[in-house]
């Protein structure tokens, strides 16, 4: 099944997210960069340290594919 027709992902505002990926896509790569990191304390205050730290595992994993 893929993932935007999972039920798991209903809730996504999915036109949002792709508006979201292609502006931040004009950005250059550092700045992009700094996005993420700037997004980190957010993610921990919402999600906690271990879901983050998961999240982040998930993250480098993907990043190793390409």
């Amino acid at each position: 099944m893929e993932s935007r027709m999972s039920p798991f992902y209903d809730w996504l505002d999915h036109a949002r997210i792709r508006r979201l990926v292609h502006d931040i896509g004009a950005l250059r790569p550092g700045e992009r960069l700094v996005l993420l990191k700037g997004l980190v304390p957010g993610l921990v205050a919402a999600l906690g340290l271990a879901e983050t730290e998961a999240f982040l595992t998930e993250l480098a994993t993907k990043s190793r594919r390409y």
